[in-house]
This record gives C-alpha cells, sequence and structure tokens, in this order.
C-alpha cells in the first residue's frame, strides 16, 4: 500500500531527514506576526528550528530588511552545516565574533563562504551590514542546496518563462528561474517585488521554508510523481457569455507546460467531448466525471488536482476535499493559501464535501483535491486575462513541485 511521504525536516545534512509528523509546527509567537500574516506558518517553522530567532523585545519584525551576515547565518543553520571556531573568515570587513552567539557572524560567514553558498562582493570584502537583495538571496540558497544535495534542484526548461527575465543579471537571473521552477520562492508574489530589493525577514523564512521542503524531498529524479489536472468540463455556469471549461481549461494547459521538463509525470485529465455540463456536488453527466477520473486512474495518478471558479461566491480561493481525508485536507490548504498569495485573491479557507470526483470508491489516486479559484462574477475581469490566469498556473506549478513521492 502506498503511503505518502511527509514533508520533513533535513538536520545536519541533506540525508539525514526526520518525518515532518515529529517536527514543531510551531515556535515561539510573536506579537508582530498575526495568525493571517502572509508568512505566518514560515515564520514560526523557522522559529521553532532555530533558524531564525525573535528580537529581545520579544518581535520578529517580519517586514525588516534581511543583512547579509544574518542571512549567512540563517542559511548555514538551515543546511544544517556544522560551525566552529575553527572556521576562519577570509572577509576583512567581517567583524570577530561576540556576544551571545560566539560563532556570529564570522564563522558563520566563513562556513557559508567556503561551502560556496556565498562569493563575497570581492576576494576581501563581504558588506556584512548591508541588507542582501531579493537576487543575491535566491543564489545563496540555490547554491547552498546543491551544496549540500547536488541534484536535488532540477534545471528549469527552455520553455519555462520565469517571473523575472534572467536577462536582469547574468551573475542571479538563472539562478532565479531556477528557484523559481524548483518552487523555491513560492509563496512569493514575484510580479510586484524587485530583484534589486531588500529581502524581509518574512519573505527569508518563506524561501527558508521552502528550501527545507525541496531537499527533504530529495534529489531530483527521472521519477516523480504523477499528478493528474481535471479541470472543469462545465460551460453552464455563471452568465451566457461566461465559459468556465475554458478557463479552467487554460489554467490546467499552463501548470502543465510549466512543469514540462521536470521530473513530474503530468496528466490532463479532462473531457469535453460528452456534453459540457455536470455538478460534482450530485455526479450529474457522470459519463464525462468517469471519463476524466479514468484517464488519471489509467496514468497511475498519485495526485488528482481539480480546477474550477465558483459562482455567487465571496471574491477568493477555496480548496475541497473529500469528507474526512484529512490528507487531502492538508495538500488542498497549502495549495489554495499559496494560490491566493501569489495571485492576490482572498484565502476562503478548506471545505469537506462528498465529490463526486474525488470519491476514493472511483478515483484511485491517493491525495484528490479540488480548488475553486475567483468567482465568475467578482473575479471575472481577472479570471478572463490570460496574465491572471499565468498567476494561477504559476503558483500551481511551484506547489505541485514540492510534491514528495508517494511510496
Amino acid at each position: 500500500m502506498r503511503a505518502l511521504r511527509l514533508f520533513a525536516l533535513l538536520i545536519g545534512t541533506a540525508a539525514a531527514v526526520l518525518s515532518a509528523s515529529t517536527a514543531p509546527a510551531w515556535g515561539r509567537s510573536f506579537p508582530d506576526v498575526p495568525a493571517g500574516y502572509p508568512f505566518a506558518a514560515a515564520i514560526a517553522g523557522v522559529s521553532a528550528r532555530g533558524i531564525m530567532t525573535g528580537y529581545a523585545d520579544g518581535g520578529f519584525r517580519p517586514t525588516d530588511p534581511v543583512t547579509r551576515q544574518q542571512f549567512a547565518k540563517m542559511i548555514v543553520r538551515a543546511l544544517g552545516l556544522p560551525v566552529t571556531e575553527r572556521d576562519t573568515c577570509l572577509f576583512t570587513d567581517v567583524a570577530h565574533s561576540s556576544g551571545p552567539d560566539p560563532l556570529y557572524p564570522e564563522h558563520y560567514v566563513a562556513v557559508a563562504a567556503s561551502h560556496g553558498v556565498t562569493t563575497g562582493v570581492s576576494a576581501s570584502r563581504f558588506n556584512p551590514w548591508k541588507p542582501v537583495a531579493r537576487a543575491q538571496l535566491i543564489s545563496m540558497v540555490a547554491r547552498g542546496a546543491e551544496s549540500v544535495a547536488p541534484g536535488t534542484l532540477a534545471s528549469a526548461p527552455m520553455g519555462f518563462a520565469s517571473s523575472w527575465r534572467p536577462s536582469f543579471s547574468p551573475q542571479h537571473g538563472e539562478n532565479a528561474r531556477v528557484a523559481q521552477f524548483n518552487g523555491l520562492l513560492a509563496g512569493l508574489l514575484l510580479s510586484t517585488l524587485d530583484p534589486w530589493g531588500p529581502m524581509s525577514r518574512g519573505e527569508a523564512a518563506q524561501v527558508l521554508t521552502n528550501l527545507l521542503r525541496r531537499l527533504a524531498a530529495g534529489p531530483n529524479v527521472q521519477s516523480g510523481p504523477v499528478v493528474a489536472f481535471q479541470p472543469s468540463h462545465q460551460d453552464d455556469t455563471g452568465a451566457a457569455d461566461w465559459h468556465e471549461y475554458r478557463i479552467c481549461g487554460d489554467i490546467a494547459q499552463r501548470t502543465i507546460s510549466l512543469l514540462r521538463g521536470s521530473p513530474f509525470e503530468t496528466v490532463l485529465a479532462w473531457e469535453t467531448g460528452m456534453g459540457l455540463t455536470g455538478s460534482n456536488n450530485n455526479g450529474s453527466n457522470a459519463a464525462a466525471f468517469d471519463s476524466e477520473i479514468g484517464k488519471s486512474n489509467d496514468a497511475g495518478a498519485d495526485y488528482f488536482i481539480s480546477v474550477h471558479n465558483d459562482g455567487s461566491a465571496p471574491s477568493g480561493v477555496l480548496g475541497m476535499y473529500f469528507t474526512g481525508d484529512a490528507r487531502a485536507a492538508e495538500l488542498a490548504e497549502t495549495l489554495a493559501r499559496s494560490v491566493s498569495r501569489q495571485i492576490g485573491l482572498p484565502y476562503r479557507g478548506i471545505r469537506g464535501r462528498p465529490l463526486y470526483s474525488l470519491d476514493a470508491g472511483r478515483n484511485h489516486a491517493p491525495v484528490r483535491v479540488l480548488l475553486e479559484i475567483g468567482d465568475n462574477v467578482g473575479d471575472r475581469a481577472f479570471l478572463e486575462d490570460p496574465a491572471g490566469r499565468q498567476k494561477i498556473a504559476a503558483a500551481l506549478a511551484c506547489e505541485v513541485s514540492l510534491l514528495p513521492v508517494i511510496e
């Protein structure tokens, strides 16, 4: 019987992985990080693991910029690299260690440099107090992943269009493209962020969380999970000139295109030749649903992701799963939250329902979820804009690229 390998925490080296079920879910609470804050879960996770800590006044200061020497310590801790007083820093502008941590900053910087995570701004200068730019931090994360676990990051295929054009920097552009393709930037609304702007502490927490998940998933292998995308086949929702099946079909196909060249096998489980009607609530037009589910089953899908738009509902993103399926509920929440953050629509939560296409009696994928992305009235302009659908696809591809193999 196949079991979902849970996301895990990297300890010591990339090979030393503990089950995520044994890792603390929440660390110290911070008064300036409310529960609804976009990076709240990531901040809680990295603080629980000692990768990032708060300040003496009790705050985390999630919007403060991260300095270069601060991030050297964060990335070294995230990678599980050993640090001792024997690690010698060759950058002359990095201060000797003092204060409560006798290894900070010089010995952490030394270890980051010796592992190729950072190259400094020159052979002798590190600019330790300068805020680290997003592009620089992303390069450090990508180098760090390859340092401790070569082959973990898949090469981004030629057709993958990243949110930032690689030409923005000959040094960092391709690193950012590879990082986005591998899900390291999931949760960041990249289209609104300047690659040369300072990375905030909240953003850094999210990227480090993504790094831990990627490392825990193991090296990039040629055989990854099989993911079936089932876009809506309905054309009987909303106004007469609204075509849900076209919108959802385009989102699914864009997502599959973004994943092309990755270790993941994708399947488009979509039926548009058996009538563009049907309801997942009661299984009307069961022939169309059964055909779609059959394509997923024939492919041996590990994950089944159904993509829909809501109608006469609040604006936002809702995750759905079959009643009582806790494993699917976790993925539904992850996907809905990520899509919500990256496209700017509200997160509407998750909901369990006995949906026809998610019933384990007919759908054999171990993990089955449905997403209601946007409302066909309130969010219609966004959904009909190809740029909006591309943002949705990018958010889905980022999260899917982090899914573990089901064994």
